[in-house]
């Protein structure tokens, strides 16, 4: 179990400052290389907020289900 917060993709966030990309791909290169399966939720599209109102919202998806399919 971890807690990464961290974004795989640009659409997972919402607000704010650009999200790195190269750390979104290193992010997924990780998850590709342990053969990891994002298993899906259900809900919002984003799982985390800042609570701020509107310009200065933010939004991300940052808590996820990782686990191996064996």
């Amino acid at each position: 179990m971890g807690d990464f917060n961290e974004i795989l993709w640009s659409n997972e966030k919402k607000g704010g400052n650009t999200r790195n990309t190269s750390q979104m791909g290193e992010f997924r290169g990780v998850i590709t290389i342990l053969k990891l399966q994002d298993i899906g939720f259900q809900g919002n599209k984003y799982t985390w907020s800042n609570g701020r109102a509107s310009p200065k919202n933010i939004q991300s998806r940052l808590d996820r289900a990782l686990a191996t399919s064996q």
